[in-house]
């Protein structure tokens, strides 16, 4: 639960008086490894971990999302991004 970017130390790395972005607020150097990036947004690590979850039926969602067959794709594009900064836009209508 240790935010990435952040100051104050302890167990969350969190002050809400010294943001990410100001004066001696340092930021970690590996950002997969950690859930929070700034104690309140998640890293990309997380969100794809709560995409996987939502989409891939194999989470704990109920009722469960599910996607017809030519929407499948969906879920292919995410997981099998190269990890650029590129983002991806999908637009999914689901019934």
């Amino acid at each position: 639960m240790k935010a990435c970017c952040g100051s104050g130390g302890g167990p969350y790395n969190f002050d809400q008086g010294k943001m990410c972005g100001n004066q001696d607020v340092t930021v970690c150097s590996d950002p997969t490894t950690y859930m929070h990036w700034d104690g309140f947004h998640l890293t990309q690590e997380a969100n794809k971990h709560v995409v996987e979850t939502l989409i891939s039926g194999t989470g704990f969602v109920y009722p469960e999302f599910r996607f017809p067959e030519k929407n499948q794709h969906v879920y292919q594009q995410i997981y099998q991004s190269d990890g650029s900064e590129e983002e991806l836009m999908v637009s999914v209508t689901m019934f």
